[in-house]
This record gives structure tokens, C-alpha cells and sequence, in this order.
């Protein structure tokens, strides 16, 4: 019994060390690597610190309160310096650095009467104003455009590797609207919008449209068509291309990204799945 009570212990005694052993080695490869980046640091903050000695050669009490200097030349050595501050009486003395911040991606039904942008010089209300006013204070872009008065799918992001790369044109990604146009939309019409129209002196590649109903009373249709190019206003002047002018116009999926469950003028983050998803189009 006592043998059985001491083999025990033995194996307690082993596990024990072992799970020490694994911290000990853990702790050592995180502090090599802290260290290895304070290193990199430090030869960055030295090369910054000599191109502001040689673009600034004036004595440092001509410099003033906070000087920035030379932003091109420090930008040449590191493209994420922004300037220089100095303050004599402060000590301060230091690089004004850009961190990337973590990506955040949001899925935005916009709503009618918002400007896709970041900013409007004249001052109407944009896409990005919705999602700060919920809260969201990264420095997020839209992932493409929808006009003014075009409602629907839109992702917001930081990852600018990700948005150049869904609107590269190569990657051909669909996209999914539903317009609501005047006239009653023939066969003829949609085998037209199918195999391709003339806009801006150049064909249109396929489509796909499908009729989802007409008005005979008012004299409008409502046609769903799907598209894999990113062209200035193309929607529209598809259907104006085939005498059909657009009165209503709705993004109703852009890829993976649908309005599913998701009211006008609403945003929600994206989901990890659906963010992997978009890395591997």
C-alpha cells in the first residue's frame, strides 16, 4: 500500500516538473522575444534620431517649444513615422509613430441619403458618422461606394490589405441588387441585361436577372440582378441602357455579405467565419 501511496507521489512530482519545465521554457522564448523587439526599437528610434540631426543642424535651443522636422527624410527610413516632437524644457525628444490598430470589420445596411465616405466636405451625414455613433472609434473605411440614394450591403474596415483586395477587379466578386425600375421589363430586356450591354463605350460582361415581379397599374418592375464588376454607377445605367431607369435601388448581398436579419440604416461586426471567408476569396 505504501509503495502504491509513493508511486503516486512520484508521478505528482513528475508532472510537476515537467508542467514547471514548460512555463520556464515558455517565459523564456516570450522574454527573447520581447527583448528582441525592444532591440528593433531601439536601432529604429537611433536611425529616426540621426536623420533629424542631419535634416536639422540649427542648435536645439533655435528649435522652439515643440518642433517637427524633416518628415519626409524620417519617412524614408521608416514609413510609419509621422514627425518628430522636441521640447527643452520637457525633455521630450521622441518619434511620433502610427500603430496599426486591430482590424474591426462591420456589415452596414445603409440607408438612403448617406454619403459612402469617410468624410463629406459638405458636411452630410456619411457611413462611417452611423457606426461612430455607435460607439465605433477606429478609423474605418467603406469597402467600395453606394450611391447617395442607393440603399443596402456595405462592409466597413481598418484591414486596408483586405479592401484593396476585394476591390481589386481581378477577384470578380458577385454582387446582388434589386432595383425597382419604370416600364414593364420584356424577355428581351433580360436576355440584353444577360449577355451584356453597352455603357460608357464598353459591353457589360453577363449578368444575371431575374424578374421578381411588375406593376402593370403603375408601370414599374422589380428585377433582381447580379453582377461580378465594379463599374461607375453600373447598375444604373444598365437598366437605362435597355429603357429601363432605375427609381429604387437596393445592394442586397456583396459576396458572402447579406442583408440578412439586418434592419435599414442597422450595422453589426462581422463574424469570424465570415472574416475568414473574405480572406480566402
Amino acid at each position: 500500500m505504501k509503495k502504491k501511496k509513493h508511486a503516486r507521489w512520484r508521478w505528482y512530482e513528475i508532472l510537476l516538473v515537467g508542467a514547471l519545465l514548460g512555463l520556464a521554457v515558455c517565459s523564456t522564448a516570450w522574454l527573447t522575444s520581447y527583448w528582441g523587439q525592444m532591440r528593433a526599437a531601439q536601432q529604429t528610434f537611433e536611425k529616426l534620431a540621426q536623420a533629424v540631426r542631419a535634416a536639422a543642424p540649427q542648435p536645439e535651443e533655435e528649435r522652439g517649444e515643440v518642433w517637427q522636422k524633416g518628415v519626409e527624410t524620417l519617412q524614408a527610413q521608416n514609413r510609419d513615422c509621422l514627425a518628430w516632437l522636441y521640447s527643452a524644457d520637457t525633455g521630450l525628444d521622441y518619434p511620433v509613430m502610427y500603430t496599426p490598430q486591430q482590424p474591426e470589420y462591420y456589415l452596414l445596411n445603409k440607408p438612403r441619403g448617406v454619403i459612402t465616405s469617410a468624410h463629406d466636405e459638405h458636411g452630410r451625414k456619411t457611413v462611417v458618422d452611423i457606426l461612430k455613433e455607435g460607439g465605433v472609434t477606429a478609423r474605418i473605411y467603406p469597402v467600395g461606394r453606394l450611391d447617395y440614394d442607393t440603399t443596402g450591403v456595405l462592409l466597413l474596415t481598418n484591414d486596408g490589405a483586405l479592401a484593396n483586395k476585394l476591390m481589386h477587379p481581378s477577384f470578380e466578386i458577385e454582387k446582388t441588387y434589386v432595383a425597382k425600375v419604370k416600364g414593364l421589363i420584356s424577355n428581351h430586356d433580360l436576355e440584353q441585361l444577360r449577355h451584356g450591354v453597352v455603357i460608357d463605350g464598353k459591353k457589360t460582361k453577363e449578368a444575371k436577372p431575374k424578374l421578381l415581379s411588375v406593376d402593370k397599374q403603375h408601370r414599374v418592375s422589380i428585377v433582381r440582378l447580379t453582377i461580378h464588376e465594379g463599374r461607375y454607377h453600373q447598375v444604373k445605367k444598365m437598366f437605362k441602357a435597355v429603357g429601363h431607369p432605375v427609381e429604387k435601388l437596393t445592394r442586397e448581398s456583396d459576396g458572402i455579405l447579406n442583408l440578412k436579419g439586418l434592419p435599414g440604416g442597422q450595422w453589426r461586426e462581422l463574424k469570424m467565419d465570415e472574416i475568414n471567408a473574405l480572406k480566402k476569396l
